[in-house]
């Protein structure tokens, strides 16, 4: 009998496979050491984008963002919030400032960040760098001086492979407004004879460079990247970039193939053979034998083949869900209705925030002022809307508001605070009403004593073109009269009076005989006053020498002060009440406190009523009272 064996095989093979992945060889390309390793830096001053730059400068190149920073979430305020950083990570370069011209102290300013790397070969047999870059800056096509393409804000952007005789790879280079180049305006830098100048931006470009017949670049050639950015040549407008994600290749996405054969060969082989054989042999013999032959062979063989093979690669991407940490923009500029200039005590601005902040109070608003007029600043309001209001000012004066950044909170991201306001009209002034009052021809002049130290009058002169002061070579004092009328042009019941001016106006060639009166011992030039009048009328008589006065009115300097030439002698607060607001009359008298015995005319005389008769061409030299007022903010 025969013997067949059943013969089962088997075989299982596994194969792990990964792809690989080219890593850059730019040293902190992506910035994200929060430094410049690996960089170097380098200033200069701009002479214009076709002339070569001289030394100097300051750095003002610095890495923005932060450790907890994402992607795209700080907008740049001066681009209305267009341009947003980090490019990528958490950390990108920028290089300049907003600060490179004269009025950011840093006039004509440039930087430029430098790196060699040694270039390497891809899978495809090239060299590949790759980065991003943004531009900031202002266009200046209205200024004090003109500016042409050589004399603007400008950038550049290169790639140069130094081991292949410095052959320029990429080369960009614009300045501010450039045709052609795709800027786009931003927010207002400033105004020049009526006339806005604009920062103009350039968002996000994305550069991939590889190398070709025209560019060859082999294993380990050196490649130099280099950034400039710099403001105008003349000084007056700043210019920065942003630079990021500068790399030698592109990353190679990782994957994962697991390609798994299975061979399970199975052979079955099924053959049955049945064959029976009878044979009957008869002899005579008596021994009879029968044979009966039935051979049975089976053979079974079972072949199975199953072949599989299975490659699954696997490449997940990240998605990321980036909080918005864009700051909050705000405007602040003059409240709607609001007059400027104002003889209302009441400066009004609105403060508009792009949502609600939480927080904002009258120490976050910053003032400046033309002079110290102490104000009372008062915030009010929520939400997105405020008013900001300056009230109690002390005398006249401009006001200059703005918001600095990082003064209040979001109320639906907590985390996140203001960028600096923006405004287009952040500037109020407030200012007095005036009015000018002039000396009664008929009613004033000059009175002379009647002898030394008498104190009584003696003989007067209200027809002169002149009023004197001082005293005569009998040491007889003059005392000077002028009346005012305001019946014909009242100061309203509602003004507050600020300030009274009494003036008078010397004689051509300073009016003085002997010793100036003013400067020589006689004390002060003062005034007082009497409503209606000194004596018993309104005439100029003698009485008015020595009649009481109401009040001590006021103290001449002893120096001309005014521009139009006049000596100045401003009201004591307790004489303003008794200014005639009502169309009444008010009488001053003016004389030294004080008279010499020398036996010398020492005197000042200054011009009359009675000067050129009364018209206007002549009369803003005669005696003037001048009132100024304001009105207080309805309740």
């Amino acid at each position: 009998m025969k013997r067949l064996s059943i013969v089962l095989i088997t075989v299982v093979a596994a194969l792990a496979l990964t792809a690989t992945v080219v890593f850059a060889l730019v040293i902190n390309g992506d910035f994200e050491t929060g430094d410049f390793t690996g960089w170097t830096k380098s200033t200069f001053i701009n002479d214009g984008l076709n002339n070569p730059p001289s030394a100097g400068g300051d750095d003002l190149s610095a890495i923005v963002g932060g450790p907890s920073v994402a992607a795209r979430s700080i907008a740049d305020p001066r681009t209305n919030g267009v341009i947003t950083y980090p490019y990528s990570g958490h950390y990108t370069a920028r290089v300049n400032s907003e600060a490179s011209y004269t009025g950011g102290s840093h006039g004509q300013n440039g930087n430029t960040l430098r790196q060699n790397i040694s270039a390497s070969l891809s899978g495809d047999g090239k060299s590949h760098i790759s980065f991003a870059y943004a531009a900031v800056m202002v266009d200046p096509q209205f200024a004090a001086t003109a500016h042409d393409a050589n004399t603007k804000p400008y950038f550049r952007v290169r790639v140069i492979n130094l081991s292949n005789s410095n052959d320029v790879i990429y080369d960009f280079e614009s300045y501010a407004g450039k045709p052609g180049d795709n800027w786009q305006d931003g927010i207002q830098f400033n105004t020049y004879m009526g006339n806005p100048n604009y920062w103009n931006y350039l968002d996000w470009v994305v550069v991939d460079l590889e190398s070709s017949l025209a560019h060859p670049v082999n294993t380990n050639d050196s490649i130099q990247i280099e950034i400039t950015a710099a403001g105008c040549e003349p000084g007056g407008h700043p210019g920065y970039v942003y630079i990021d994600e500068i790399v030698n290749d592109l990353p190679a996405p990782t994957a994962t193939a697991t390609p798994t054969t299975t061979s399970t060969p199975t052979v079955t082989s099924t053959h049955t053979a049945t064959s029976t054989h009878t044979a009957t042999v008869t002899s005579t013999a008596t021994d009879a034998a029968t044979f009966t032959a039935t051979p049975t062979a089976t053979s079974t063989v079972t072949e199975t083949s199953t072949p599989t093979r299975t490659s699954t690669p696997t490449r997940t991407p990240t998605i990321t869900n980036t909080p918005n940490l864009s700051p909050v923009t705000v405007t602040i500029n003059q409240a709607a209705g609001q007059t400027d200039p104002t003889n209302i005590r009441l400066l009004s601005f609105t403060v508009v925030f792009s949502e609600a902040v939480t927080g904002f109070t009258n120490a976050d608003v910053n003032v400046g002022l033309n002079v110290a007029c102490a104000p009372t600043v008062v915030v009010s309001g929520s939400g997105t809307t405020y008013n900001v209001a300056f009230t109690g000012m002390n005398k006249e004066c401009t006001a200059t508001v703005t918001i600095p950044a990082n003064k209040v909170n979001s109320v639906s991201r907590p985390t996140v605070m203001n960028a600096a306001s923006t405004s287009t009209d952040n500037s109020q002034e407030f200012e007095y009403i005036r009015k000018t009052y002039f000396s009664l021809a008929p009613n004033d002049g000059y009175i002379l004593e009647s002898g030394f130290h008498t104190n009584v009058g003696g003989t007067l002169d209200s027809t002169s073109t002149s009023l004197i002061a001082g005293d005569d070579t009998a040491n007889r004092r003059y005392r000077i009269l002028t009346r005012f009328d305001t019946s014909a042009d009242v100061v309203p019941a509602a003004g507050v009076i600020a300030v009274v001016n009494y003036r008078l106006k010397p004689l051509a060639g300073g009016g003085v005989a002997g010793s100036n009166p003013l400067l020589s011992g006689h004390g002060d030039f003062l005034t007082e006053l009497n409503k209606p009048n000194f004596g018993t009328s309104s005439n100029l008589e003698v009485l008015d020498f020595q009649a009481a006065a109401d009040k001590g009115a006021c103290n001449f300097e002893t120096t001309i002060v005014t521009a139009d030439g006049f000596y100045r002698c401003v009201f004591f607060n307790v004489a303003i009440d008794l200014f005639p607001r009502d169309g009444g009359v008010i009488e001053l008298r003016t004389r030294f406190e004080a008279a010499d015995t020398n036996n010398v005319a020492d005197t000042i005389s200054f011009y009359s009523g009675n000067w050129c008769g009364a018209g206007d061409a002549c009369k803003f030299g005669r005696p003037q009272l001048v009132v100024a007022y304001y009105f207080l903010p309805a309740p």
